[in-house]
């Protein structure tokens, strides 16, 4: 022993005279390897030479950074200046030691620091595996993680020792690529090292287990199970089994989810199929129970002769289960919960309730092979025979019972599909109705406007009615009050809804330390709402873009408190959200005079800071324009909003015969006769996703956030973007803006609401109309017709609901109405509240008061 210990130490030079590196470097090699055959059976000589210590020192030396200018080797791999070899025989030599089991060699090595060390050493190993991967660098880390199980099995301390460190090193040897299971240089020995490692090192320490999970290790071994590798069955079930133990556990494996959205309940389900499939047990084509008496027993079983045994043995039944795979199975869903299972098909479903009883089951095979035993040996007493053929009898009563409630669940699918059929045909009919609306709805679409030269007239003949309709003479008898008001009717060029700006405060004035002065604050930066102000105005004028206040003065002997540096005021319109670089509001401007401050100036110097000035607040801040308007206009594109504008106000928007005219807000305001003014927003046309940005969505929709009602206008004859687009009948338009509206902020549709129908002049629009009015008395008797997505939550309850055409001027007076009475309905019933809320306020006040008294 002491002759072979001689040569576990680093070899710098020879030890022998003439004899080459090479050679010196063979018989160290040698020694060692006999070292690993001896060892175990000089434990008591080992020990007393220190072997364990002369190894430890050995490997580090292994591991080192010093250079070592070898000849090569005969057992390793790399050639000059590689070590693996030694430390791949010096692995091994422990590896022989360990595998005994002996409490005073494991001890030896612990307090040495051996399982700090082996850590080291595994991840030097693994570090190396990612540069070139061979079989050497594999069996060193096969070998270390199996004397670490040795060490650290059944040993709370050393379990902890290894708790954090160990489990970062073992995860990424659970991750490894399932395809490397196959490369036959034994990646399959360290993957099941590994296994072992953790069931040995990790199970029974919460401290290391918590971190496992931390860790999301659960999900790695699903995950490997989920590879479907039959001899890692056993290994990964009985972790997962053990780790049950931690409460935290059965969390993790129910959110568990594989591919094609597997749960884990599911896999459960599908490895015992494919277990009793291998073992040869009989069920019928949909997986039910045919042998009622052993349910459960593989043909192997069922092919065994009766052997009697002693009473101390346990019996065939009982053996299988000790390392059965489905007993684990059982016991991992029996740690989930039989019910509410979720991810489960009809087939699981089936599978799951032989499942469930598989311990009655098993129970049931002890007592068949006792009763056999018994009839083989003895003849039992009547009363026994009796017993025993009641207790067989309630076995098999069992296997009736499930087999009666896999018949009930399969018949309970059975009609479940039939409905979906029934539901499926429905649709289908329903679909081919609406299709033959939405064709024939085309049909008139197509006739309307296929004729060019028609079409050339229709729109010269709109732009003179458009004109005439506009007063163009003024009377002379009384007096003349001109409707012709600046700013009126409002179109926005180069429109402006979204600004970003640098604002920065006033860095505060210098202090004076010899007399004690402050210096004067620096000064801040204001945003004050002001009417007749664009954003594009603000970006005209400031082309950089960047605010910055004045600094504060310094202290002097004149003057020991400095003054405050000038204010920056930035005048924007109204309307103006004032939010952070990330999209989080931090103010509001929507009346005349508000102000807000943007950026707050520094503080002088004084004492306090050392009489050092403060930088002033600085932030890039966006400046969000939502109109305010009182009717914003809502539609798709070329639903005719525009027109309507310019038939109800004075504005000019552009108006042509294609979608997408507007393509930014345009703003109008409706001339009453007793100088009534209400302004209107023809927001540029929707369309389908636009809650979710589509097509510049939120840019659009954003501005019917302030305005105070809503005026819903469709196309009595339907829509239709483009010929990729699906064609949408007046119905169906209408529930799309609801549901648009809905998704993008549920609030919109408490706000009061009327609909114009428009392009009543066109062929069969009387028609559509009184179809389009039945459908909208009860919507909820046409839903099933459309497409699940296209149905909103709540439906919009319209105050009015006025037949238009902008093209002859039919209900445009009516329309302007309506709009008025439902205005003047709204602000009727907010000063209502507003009296409510000061009456109670003053009766609230005068009850105080006379308490007091």
């Amino acid at each position: 022993m002491p002759a072979l210990l001689y040569y576990v130490k680093p070899n710098q030079k020879p030890g022998f005279h003439k004899w080459s590196a090479a050679q010196y470097e063979e018989l160290q090699l040698r020694a060692i390897a006999v070292l690993a055959s001896v060892a175990p059976l000089l434990v008591d000589k080992y020990l007393s030479c220190q072997a364990n210590t002369l190894l430890l020192v050995f490997l580090e030396w292994c591991i080192g950074q010093d250079p070592f200018f070898d000849q090569g080797n005969f057992h390793g791999t790399s050639g000059r200046g590689n070590k693996l070899a030694q430390m791949r025989y010096s692995l091994r030599v422990l590896r022989s030691v360990v595998s005994l089991y002996d409490a005073a060699v494991n001890l030896n090595l612990c307090d040495q620091g051996a399982i700090n060390q082996l850590l080291d050493i595994l991840k030097y190993a693994a570090n190396k595996s990612k540069e070139t991967e061979d079989a050497i660098l594999l069996e060193i880390q096969a070998d270390i993680l199996f004397i670490l199980s040795a060490l650290c099995e059944n040993d709370l301390h050393r379990k902890e020792l290894f708790s954090y460190e160990g489990v970062d090193i073992l995860i990424p040897f659970i991750q490894m690529d399932p395809k490397k299971l196959y490369s036959g240089l034994g990646h399959n020995r360290l993957l099941f090292s590994t296994l072992d490692c953790l069931w040995s090192c990790v199970i029974g320490c919460y401290k290391a287990e918590d971190y496992f999970l931390e860790k999301r290790g659960i999900f790695l071994l699903l995950d490997l199970l989920a590879l479907k590798q039959k001899n890692l069955y056993s290994v990964i079930l009985g972790i997962l089994v053990e780790f049950c133990n931690n409460p935290k556990t059965i969390s993790d494996i129910s959110i568990w989810r594989g591919e094609k959205d597997q749960t884990a309940a599911n896999l459960l389900i599908q490895l015992w199929r494919q277990e009793e499939l291998e073992l040869g047990l009989k069920r019928d084509r949909y997986g039910r129970v045919v042998d009622m008496k052993r349910p459960i027993a593989s043909s192997f079983q069922k092919q065994q002769e009766v052997i009697p045994m002693p009473s101390n043995c346990p019996s065939f039944a009982v053996m299988e289960i000790s390392e059965s795979i489905r007993a684990k199975l059982y016991l991992l869903l029996c740690m989930l919960g039989f019910e509410n299972l979720p991810g489960l098909s009809a087939e699981d479903f089936v599978t799951l309730a032989i499942i469930k009883h598989y311990i009655d089951f098993k129970v049931g095979e002890v007592w068949s092979e006792l009763y056999a035993e018994l009839k083989e040996e003895f003849r039992p007493v009547e009363s026994d025979e009796e017993a025993l053929e009641v207790i067989l009898e309630l076995s098999e009563d069992t296997g009736r019972k499930v087999a009666a409630l896999q018949t009930e669940v399969l018949e309970s699918q059975y009609r479940q599909e039939i409905q979906e059929e029934h539901k499926t045909y429905a649709k289908i009919i329903a679909t081919h109705k609406q299709k033959e609306i939405v064709n024939k709805s085309w049909e008139n679409f197509l006739t309307r406007t296929s004729n060019y030269e028609a079409l050339k007239k229709a729109k010269r003949l709109q732009e003179k009615a458009i004109e005439a309709s506009r007063s163009k003479s003024k009377t002379q008898n009384g007096p003349v009050h001109s409707t012709e008001i600046k700013g009126i009717g409002t179109t926005y060029g180069n429109f402006i809804d979204d600004l970003r700006v640098y604002v920065r405060g006033g860095t505060g004035g210098m202090g004076y330390p010899r007399l004690g002065g402050e210096g004067g604050r620096g000064g801040d930066v204001w945003f004050i709402a002001r009417e007749k102000t664009t954003l594009k105005n603000i970006r005209d004028r400031y082309p950089q873009k960047r605010f910055v206040a004045g600094a504060g003065a310094n202290s002097s002997v004149r003057a020991l408190k400095g003054e405050k540096g000038k204010d920056c005021e930035v005048h924007v319109p109204l309307g103006i959200s004032v939010l952070c670089d990330d999209g989080k509001q931090i103010g509001e401007l929507n009346a005349a005079g508000e102000r807000f401050l943007a950026a707050r100036g520094g503080h002088g110097g004084s004492l306090a800071t050392n009489f050092v000035p403060c930088k002033g607040q600085r932030r890039i801040v966006r400046l969000d324009l939502k109109l305010i308007a009182d009717v914003g206009l809502v539609g798709f594109p070329n639903a005719g909003k525009s027109s309507l504008l310019s038939k109800i106000s004075h504005a000019k928007p552009e108006i042509a015969s294609y979608a997408f005219t507007t393509i930014q807000p345009e703003l109008g305001k409706i001339m009453y006769a007793d100088y009534k003014q209400i302004s209107v927003a023809d927001l540029p046309g929707l369309i389908e996703g636009a809650h979710a940005n589509k097509g510049m969505g939120h840019k659009f929709l954003k501005h019917v956030e302030r305005t105070k009602q809503l005026l819903l206008v469709v196309d009595i004859s339907g829509f239709q973007l483009s010929i990729k687009t699906q064609f949408r009948t007046a119905f169906e338009t209408v529930l799309l803006l609801t549901k648009e509206l809905e998704l993008y902020k549920e609030e919109l549709l408490t706000k009061p609401a009327l609909l114009a129908i428009n392009k009543m002049d066109l062929p069969c629009a009387k028609d559509n109309l009184n179809e389009f009015m039945k459908q909208l008395k009860n919507p909820q008797d046409f839903f099933h017709l459309l497409q699940e997505e296209m149905i909103p939550a709540n439906t919009l309850e319209f105050k009015d609901i006025i037949p238009i055409s902008t093209y002859s001027g039919e209900g445009i007076e009516e329309l302007k109405a309506c709009i008025r009475k439902s205005i003047d309905e709204e602000a009727e019933q907010e000063n209502e509240e507003y009296r409510k809320k000061k009456l109670l306020l003053l009766q609230t006040s005068g009850e105080e008061q006379m308490n007091r008294s």
